[in-house]
């Protein structure tokens, strides 16, 4: 999570998995707060601030916001110190029980961006059957939120949509826009589609290790293209090919 203290509201950001790239967007200067490793130089130098919640708890947020609820009841914090560095958590007493519990925030993203296999024009989004969390979590995001983004590898009929309807996990009325973004989740893996490239992450850990090495790296990679095309022709056609693998789109 990252939290702005440059705008005139607060700015909260959530990556679900991996999480490498609120590093990226905390070397910008555009954020104050984050709960992730990568970014650990900038804790080092003072740049940022952590807000501490459990890989768990920070799901559990955006359930909570996708049913409605203003906390989500949690049973697990025991014998940790999470408590101890994140004030927002509230204890309380069950209700039915009288155990000992603790109230989690929800989430409550404004806006929601999410990367998936396939979508129609109209915005119907595929989630193949094959998925690990984080997949899953993308559809609880996208109930979370009123405004949802989504980026495809992509866009396909509805004919096709038809064929593959039982797939279909976020309807068009939840999403307000889909961008065809081929290779959209790099150097992320999309299932059935691509791995992880492993060599840019080695890259990434390298260039994280200093803020002028950082500061190449999004010269390069982020702020250095001129659109997302740009940056697919910088990677190279061969050095995508070997990341693919057998897809169902």
């Amino acid at each position: 999570m990252l939290r702005s203290a440059h705008v005139s509201r607060p700015f909260e950001y959530y990556e679900t998995w991996p999480a490498a790239f609120e590093g990226a967007l905390a070397a910008t200067g555009l954020v104050r707060a984050d709960e992730v490793e990568e970014s650990a130089y900038a804790f080092e130098y003072g740049e940022l601030q952590m807000v501490d919640y459990p890989e768990v708890a920070s799901f559990d947020r955006f359930r909570a916001s996708r049913d409605g609820l203003t906390f989500w009841p949690c049973h697990y914090l025991g014998g940790t110190d999470i408590l101890t560095h994140n004030a927002e958590i509230r204890a309380f007493d069950c209700p039915v029980t009288g155990r000992r519990l603790h109230a989690i925030p929800p989430a409550d993203p404004d806006v929601v961006v999410i990367h998936a296999v396939a979508a129609d024009e109209r915005g119907n989004v595929v989630v193949p059957p094959r998925r690990l969390l984080p997949q899953s979590l993308d559809v609880t995001m996208a109930g979370a939120a009123d405004t949802v983004i989504v980026t495809v590898e992509s866009v396909v009929s509805r004919g096709d949509l038809r064929r593959h309807s039982r797939w279909v996990e976020i309807p068009s009325y939840r999403v307000a826009m889909v961008v065809h973004a081929p290779w959209g989740a790099h150097p992320c893996p999309v299932l059935g589609r691509y791995r992880g490239d492993d060599a840019h992450f080695r890259e990434y850990v390298a260039a994280s290790t200093t803020p002028d090495a950082f500061a190449g790296y999004l010269q390069t990679y982020v702020t250095g293209p001129r659109d997302h095309w740009s940056y697919l022709d910088l990677l190279g056609a061969e050095r995508l090919t070997r990341l693919q693998e057998i897809g169902t789109w």
